[in-house]
C-alpha cells in the first residue's frame, strides 16, 4: 500500500496521527505546520490503521493506493 496526502486539502486536523502515530505526525518548520508522512509505503500490519486514518479524515486528504 501506497499513503497519499493532499497537502493543500489538508487542516491539520490530526486525527489520522491519533490513528496510526507511526505513519502520520505534525511537523513545524519555519513557523509552519504541516502534516508529514513518515511512511509512504506501511507495512500491511499497519493497514487497518492507515485505512481508518483516512476514513476519519474529515477534508478526505488522505487515500490509500493498494499494491497490485
Amino acid at each position: 500500500m501506497r499513503v497519499v496526502v493532499d497537502l493543500e486539502v489538508c487542516e491539520l486536523n490530526a486525527l489520522c496521527v491519533v490513528e496510526a502515530p507511526s505513519v502520520f505526525q505534525i511537523v513545524t518548520r519555519d513557523g509552519q505546520s504541516q502534516l508529514e508522512v513518515v511512511l509512504l509505503e506501511p507495512p500491511d500490519d499497519l493497514g487497518p490503521a492507515v485505512r481508518a486514518a483516512a476514513d476519519v479524515c474529515p477534508k478526505a486528504a488522505i487515500s490509500v493506493e493498494e499494491a497490485p
